[in-house]
Formats: C-alpha cells, sequence, structure tokens
C-alpha cells in the first residue's frame, strides 16, 4: 500500500505532475516507503491511518526528485556550498545517503518519522 498520493506530491512541489512524472510515480512511490519501511524498527508502518508525518515524508522524497533540476541554485541532496571568487573554486559537501535521481531521507525526514516512532533509525 502506498504511504503517499500523487495529491501530497503535488502539495508538495507546488504544482501538478507532468504526464511523464505521473508515469513513474507509482514506483518513486514505492521506493521512498521502502527506504521509510527499511529504517522502521518499531514494528510495522500503521497503515489505517497512515500517520500524517510518514505521508509527509513520503511526499517530500518523491517531490525532492521532480524538484532536481528545477533552477535549484543548490542541487538536491548538498548540505553546504563553498564558493570563492579567485583563483576560482567551489566545494559542495553531499549529505549522508543522499542520491542523485532516487528518493532519499534527510536530517529532517528523520526528525519527523521520529515524532511517530520514537526508534526510527537515524
Amino acid at each position: 500500500m502506498p504511504l503517499a498520493a500523487q495529491e501530497d506530491v503535488e502539495a508538495r512541489i507546488g504544482r501538478d505532475l507532468t504526464s511523464d512524472e505521473e508515469s513513474r510515480l507509482p514506483g518513486l512511490l514505492d521506493e521512498a516507503a521502502a527506504i521509510v519501511e527499511a529504517g522502521w524498527r518499531c514494528g510495522e508502518i500503521p497503515v489505517s491511518p497512515i500517520p500524517p508525518n510518514v505521508v509527509l515524508v513520503v511526499s517530500r522524497m518523491v517531490g525532492r526528485v521532480f524538484k532536481q533540476g528545477e533552477g535549484d541554485l543548490i542541487p538536491p541532496g548538498v548540505d553546504t556550498t563553498t564558493q570563492t571568487a579567485g583563483p576560482y573554486g567551489q566545494t559542495r559537501t553531499y549529505s549522508s545517503g543522499a542520491s542523485q535521481g532516487g528518493p532519499w531521507l534527510n536530517k529532517v525526514d528523520r526528525m519527523l518519522l521520529r515524532k511517530v516512532c520514537a526508534s526510527f533509525g537515524s
């Protein structure tokens, strides 16, 4: 059972999904749910009703995938960026577990999930 729906993802990204995004949505929702479930250490995720924080996190994870490359000044998964002007330079530090192209959990997501399950993995 999906832990979030299309309307949840659209609410996170602030727009309707394109037809291409709609075709990718089921697989991304499954992948995000699998990641959340892998860190769940307090029994089964309640699915009736699904806790609001779980829906929020899963929809955020999928929304980040769709927002990649939409003119973001900082690429997805980047924790810090340092730039210098002379003689040029740029350094980026990526979040632990961040990936390009797939959903990932960040620190805020883990914090939100801990409100539902105190033993959620860090």
